[in-house]
């Protein structure tokens, strides 16, 4: 080999790939720079040191979350179901404040209505209760019996 070992040279020794020669045990400045990349190496593949101090602490806070939830486990059961009977009992208390039927006209009359308004407010009632939507007249035909 004619001159110093490459980064390329270098990375294939570490993965044991490429080719063997005698150039690394002859060269002290490729001897050296093979002992960095080697150090380099197994600082990478070390595992870091945990304290014992952190995973204690870390194992003491799984134990008071898993503690702490047991605490509030009944209330997040049954909130659920309190929240929808809750929501009924609303329902029912607002559908009862309304009347249920509208006063038909004519029942009930004021000092002020002339007849000419009572007749007003009857043919409104006719037209908003009564009166059936115009699609509906030819559905009528279809089941009507002929004789």
């Amino acid at each position: 080999m004619n001159g110093h070992l490459t980064e390329q040279d270098f990375l294939n020794k570490l993965y044991e790939v490429g080719r063997d020669d005698d150039h690394l045990s002859q060269c002290a400045l490729c001897q050296q720079r093979w002992k960095d990349w080697s150090a380099g190496r197994q600082v990478v593949l070390s595992q870091p040191e945990t304290p014992v101090e952190f995973l204690a602490g870390q194992r003491t806070r799984i134990f008071d979350r898993a503690e702490g939830s047991s605490r509030f486990w009944l209330m997040k059961r049954w909130a659920p179901a309190a929240a929808v009977a809750a929501l009924a009992l609303l329902l029912v208390f607002w559908n009862i404040s309304g009347p249920k039927h509208p006063v038909p006209p004519g029942t009930v009359e004021t000092a002020s209505t002339t007849p000419s308004d009572a007749q007003l407010m009857a043919e409104i009632y006719r037209t908003v209760y009564e009166t059936e939507p115009a699609a509906v007249e030819p559905l009528r035909g279809l089941f009507e019996v002929k004789q």
